[in-house]
């Protein structure tokens, strides 16, 4: 296996696990040591926690969240 492609796979599982409580939906593109995290979370801590677990993966040198909060939705 190359070296981006274990990359690839370390992200991915480090952001599953983070993300193993939390019903969300999110992508992740990994190039060139670049993380790009894309999707939705249902709050800021769940946004943290993915970023900091993308971070935290070893060779990522960078991460762009274009993760979006979803807005709380009216009760009847």
């Amino acid at each position: 296996m190359k070296a981006a492609e274990v990359m690839i796979t370390n992200v991915i599982t480090v952001v599953d696990k983070a993300l193993a409580q939390l019903p969300s939906v999110i992508n992740v593109i990994v190039q060139d040591g670049t993380v790009e995290l894309w999707g939705i979370v249902d709050s800021a801590s769940e946004k943290k926690t993915v970023r900091v677990a993308a971070e935290a993966t070893l060779e990522v040198r960078a991460v762009n969240d274009y993760l979006i909060i979803r807005p709380a939705q009216a009760g009847y």
